[in-house]
């Protein structure tokens, strides 16, 4: 467990935001805790679950970094819209995270007497007396660690409130005729910057609030020899352990096979993909790398589809670019201009090689992990009813997860068709592909056996 990456991270979680603009993206904060953490999921059950809401938030965070390219699309609404979706989503998901953290160190205080985690301090109050009535001066004791759990809900409440300040002017409709005619009417879209510079100022207040509170905590911490031992001592031998060391590789790949679903999101500002296949295809390299040892032959399947999604995507990138951006063209153009025509069906084959080729490379690494995770589950299990159960429940959102990809990949395969002659298609494909992302995310969470993390290693 490094304390040090955890601060970093909450660095990274304390920046203001405007809107969905986030100046210190969020994914390196939530990487940030997810390494900090380490094997302590492994010793505490509280630490599980907040590294399962950091992965969460990850997700959740890469797919507003997606969303940005969005705002130009010069949709009115749109950057109101988003702003509000990620302001009520975040903090749904990052406050039991931010509580289960606390929490977890709360149980590494009293299982293991580490002083500076159960620091407290004495002030006086006035309490009246239940017999008498009579008003006395009493001393109360006031911990550290909830007044900070209290803390960091109250700042991420603020955060996201924060963030929307400069949509404020959004939500006036002025009707620009009545504007010619009254020079006087107060529009709110002309203090937009006021707004803006009071959204910087509050948030880098409560920022500023939050860190010095909250960072010299874990300084103490990092600073106090009944943590480094033995809880910290604890975490290196369970580190060493072999079922723990297969589990973490298999966590690190259902990461990577998370940020893959994410990076795949159907996004299509001005007609053109700006986070092209390449990427989840990497990232389904690196996977598949991971799995080598026990995933046989289908490795080499999954290296061979993203290797040729990469390419691919590469060449749609630059035909859509060339379509929509250097000439100008709406699909509708492919109709009547023969030039119009020789570049679209560029974009058509090559947006349906790299989807189909992505899909492919997916599917295989999904059944590889499928495989390996059940084989260890059956070899480590004891067969009891309640795991038993808890991996059918999971195998079940994992086959959804795995089955639902199909027909939204080839749906987005099929976009430059179906633009053709639906005006709606990509916005449409776009929303259902993002949601499909986030479901997939949520499903592969689940996809790990869990027996590993809670027994036989506190001891």
């Amino acid at each position: 467990m490094k304390l040090w990456a955890l601060i970093a991270g909450f660095a990274f979680l304390s920046n203001p935001n405007i809107g969905i603009i986030d100046f210190l993206p969020d994914v390196f904060g939530y990487l940030l805790i997810i390494h900090a953490l380490g094997v302590a999921p492994v010793i505490v059950p509280y630490f599980n679950d907040a590294a399962k809401g950091a992965v969460r938030m990850f997700a959740v965070s890469v797919l507003k970094l997606l969303c940005l390219p969005l705002l130009g699309s010069g949709a009115a609404s749109l950057s109101l819209v988003l702003s509000f979706s990620f302001a009520i989503l975040e903090p749904i998901f990052l406050i039991p995270t931010l509580c289960k953290l606390f929490d977890g160190f709360a149980y590494v205080g009293m299982r293991y007497d580490v002083p500076s985690i159960l620091a407290y301090r004495e002030k006086e109050k006035i309490t009246r007396d239940a017999s008498s009535g009579e008003k006395k001066l009493d001393r109360v004791r006031v911990e550290t660690l909830p007044k900070l759990k209290r803390a960091a809900v109250a700042f991420v409440a603020l955060r996201s409130a924060i963030s929307l300040i400069p949509n404020v002017a959004d939500l006036q409709l002025t009707d620009p005729a009545a504007k010619a005619e009254d020079a006087s009417l107060l529009r709110l879209s002309d203090l937009t910057g006021l707004f803006t510079a009071a959204a910087l100022l509050l948030g880098a207040v409560c920022m500023l609030i939050w860190l010095v509170r909250t960072v010299p905590f874990f300084v103490r911490v990092s600073k106090d020899e009944k943590f480094r031992s033995p809880f910290l001592a604890l975490c290196e031998r369970t580190k060493n352990d072999p079922v723990v060391s297969r589990g973490f590789r298999m966590t690190r790949v259902t990461v990577l096979l998370g940020i893959a679903v994410v990076c795949s999101t159907f996004v299509l500002p001005d007609g053109v993909n700006y986070v092209p296949g390449a990427i989840p295809a990497a990232l389904i390299v690196l996977a598949a790398l991971l799995l080598r040892s026990r995933g046989g032959n289908g490795v080499f399947v999954s290296v061979i589809c993203a290797v040729g999604c990469a390419a691919f995507s590469v060449l749609e990138l630059f035909a859509r670019r060339t379509y929509f951006v250097e000439l100008n063209n709406e699909p509708e153009a492919a109709l009547w201009s023969a030039l119009a025509a020789r570049n679209y069906e560029k974009v058509e084959y090559f947006t349906l090689a790299d989807r189909a080729l992505l899909l492919a490379a997916f599917l295989s690494v999904f059944v590889i992990l499928f495989r390996v995770w059940t084989r260890d589950f059956h070899d480590d299990g004891d067969g009891d009813m309640y795991e038993l159960e808890a991996h059918s429940r999971a195998s079940r959102r994992f086959k959804l997860a795995a089955v639902s990809a199909i027909p939204i990949f080839l749906l987005t395969a099929a976009e430059p068709w179906l633009s053709v002659g639906v005006d709606v298609a990509s916005t449409v494909l776009t929303v259902v592909s993002a949601l499909w992302a986030l479901f997939a995310v949520f499903a592969l969470i689940d996809v790990r056996k869990d027996r590993w993390l809670l027994d036989g290693f506190v001891e």
